[in-house]
């Protein structure tokens, strides 16, 4: 589904109204993944609908939904930076998704 997304926390920490990062337009894909005997949720919102499709945004993983209603919805997951590797550091982040009207 198409979504604008807006990010929420910058490192980890809570941004103010007015400094929301975003709206960011694409496609919202959630993922479940087994991780270790663990199945967890992955978030990702990409350009276009293909799987080779670019992100747009750095993917969340662990993801726990706190919201969904006709409004949108909230996302809650781990965004790591750089994304992969040994360097990784991984904040909280949160999500806002509100669909794009047809």
């Amino acid at each position: 589904m198409e979504m604008l997304v807006w990010q929420l926390r910058r490192d980890g920490a809570k941004l103010p109204e007015g400094a929301l990062d975003g709206p960011h337009r694409g496609w919202l894909r959630l993922d479940r993944g087994n991780i270790a005997g663990e199945v967890t949720l992955h978030a990702g919102l990409y350009a276009g609908t293909s799987r080779g499709a670019r992100t747009v945004l750095q993917s969340l993983t662990g993801v726990e939904v706190r919201r969904l209603d006709e409004k949108g919805m909230l996302l809650y997951g781990l965004q790591a930076k750089p994304p992969a590797g040994p360097a990784a550091v991984r904040h909280r982040q949160a999500w806002y998704c509100q669909p794009v009207a047809p």
